[in-house]
C-alpha cells in the first residue's frame, strides 16, 4: 500500500500546473526526449519533460512560447530580440550570421568546385558572394588546343575520281602535292587520234579550204567531205 502511495506522489509530484494555462516559460534543460520547463512563479525546472517544435533549436535558459494542447504543454519557439542570443537558428549552416531561422549569409567551412576533364579549374565558395573560375584546357588528350591545331589526330586522303585520278594522304601539319592522271581522256585524244561522245577514236581528217572561185561542185565535194568527218567524231 505504501508503495502505490509512493508513486502516487511522484506523479502527482511532476504533473505540470493546473491552476493557469501558461503561455510563456523558460527552458530548464535540453534532453534528447523533450526539455523541462520553469513556469512563471517558479524557480525550479519541471521534473517531465515537454516536446518542442522540432524545427527549432532550444537551449537552457531560452525564454519560449508555449501551448496547452491534450492536458500538456508544447514548447512552439523561441522568443526574444531578433538577431539576440536567444533566438538560435537550427536550419542555417552558420548561425551567427543566419538571417532568419531558415536562410544563412554563408557557409560556416568553404568549399571547392573542381573542373576536371578536357577544362581544369577551380574556386572556393561560400555562399556570400558570387564566384568565378579561371579555366585552362586539361590534358586528357581529347583537345590539344581550343581554337587551332598544328595537325590532325588521324590523317585524311584526297581521291580524285572519273576522267582523272590521284591521291593523296594528309593530316594538316603540310602543304601537300597531288599528282594527277587523266583517264580515257588521253586515250580519245593523242597524236593523231581523236573521239567523242562514246569514246570511239578516229583519225583526224583535214578538210581543204575552197578556193577563191569555187563551183558548185566543188562546194558540195568539200561538204561532203566535212559531213563525213563530223560523222566520223560522232558529232552527226
Amino acid at each position: 500500500m505504501s508503495e502505490i502511495l509512493e508513486d502516487f506522489q511522484q506523479e502527482e509530484a511532476i504533473k505540470e500546473p493546473e491552476a493557469a494555462n501558461y503561455s510563456f516559460a523558460v527552458i530548464g534543460e535540453v534532453y534528447e526526449d523533450g526539455v523541462s520547463l520553469i513556469f512563471p512563479g517558479s524557480e525550479e525546472p519541471s521534473e517531465k519533460h515537454y516536446k518542442a517544435n522540432l524545427y527549432c533549436k532550444f537551449k537552457a535558459g531560452q525564454r519560449v512560447y508555449i501551448a496547452k494542447d491534450s492536458g500538456t504543454y508544447i514548447a512552439l519557439f523561441p522568443v526574444g530580440k531578433p538577431g539576440s542570443e536567444d533566438i538560435v537558428a537550427d536550419t542555417a549552416t552558420k548561425a551567427e550570421t543566419a538571417t532568419s531561422a531558415e536562410n544563412a549569409d554563408a557557409l560556416s567551412n568553404r568549399r571547392t568546385i573542381q573542373l576536371t576533364g578536357a577544362v581544369t579549374g577551380s574556386g572556393q565558395f561560400d555562399g556570400s558572394q558570387n564566384l568565378s573560375i579561371n579555366t585552362s584546357m586539361g590534358s586528357s588528350g581529347t583537345v590539344d588546343r581550343a581554337e587551332t591545331a598544328d595537325r590532325w589526330t588521324t590523317s585524311r586522303t584526297l581521291t580524285l575520281r572519273g576522267d582523272a585520278s590521284g591521291s593523296v594522304s594528309f593530316n594538316g601539319s603540310s602543304n601537300f602535292t597531288l599528282n594527277i592522271t587523266v583517264n580515257e581522256f588521253t586515250e580519245r585524244h593523242t597524236g593523231s587520234r581523236l573521239g567523242f561522245f562514246n569514246h570511239t577514236t578516229s583519225s583526224k581528217n583535214y578538210v581543204s579550204e575552197l578556193n577563191t572561185t569555187p563551183t558548185v561542185d566543188s562546194l558540195r565535194t568539200h561538204l561532203n567531205k566535212l559531213i563525213k568527218a563530223l560523222n566520223g567524231y560522232g558529232l552527226v
